[in-house]
């Protein structure tokens, strides 16, 4: 190892401490204390490089953090419509139903979407007739 290497390696504190990681050499399994050192001060400072690297990804985008892009817009339903559309897919199926009130309500309804509001519709209501005979059995 060069000389070059060798002391920018023991620029760290000389302490040998066990790494955070399994990704990186452990230094207390070494029975050379001056390579266990370096090994330790090269594991210090690929940690601090990489953390500050990571830090300068996120200020070079503009901002101190990054946001999300959302794909779109969620619409929201109210319990009248959800009702509506459960009970026309009950009828009529999700891609009829799907087509159905993109056109009503301007936007566009997924059919996914449509599934999964007649599934929770049918799993209350088997919950509430469950609750309903509950209530319904005498007790002696």
């Amino acid at each position: 190892m060069s000389d070059f290497m060798q002391k920018w390696l023991r620029k760290g504190k000389g302490e040998i401490k066990k790494p955070p990681s399994i990704l990186f050499p452990d230094p207390t399994k070494i029975n050379d204390l001056q390579t266990a050192a370096s090994v330790s001060a090269a594991n210090d400072a690929v940690i601090v490089d990489l953390t500050s690297s990571e830090k300068s990804n996120v200020t070079t985008h503009g901002s101190s953090e990054r946001k999300r892009k959302r794909s779109g817009q969620y619409g929201s339903y109210t319990p009248e419509i959800r009702l509506r559309i459960a009970k026309y897919c009950i009828d009529n199926g999700p891609a009829r139903t799907s087509r159905h009130f993109s056109a009503e309500l301007g936007w566009t309804v997924n059919e996914s979407t449509v599934r999964n509001i007649k599934k929770i519709l049918c799993v209350k209501s088997q919950k509430a007739d469950i609750q309903d005979r509950d209530a319904k059995v005498p007790t002696r």
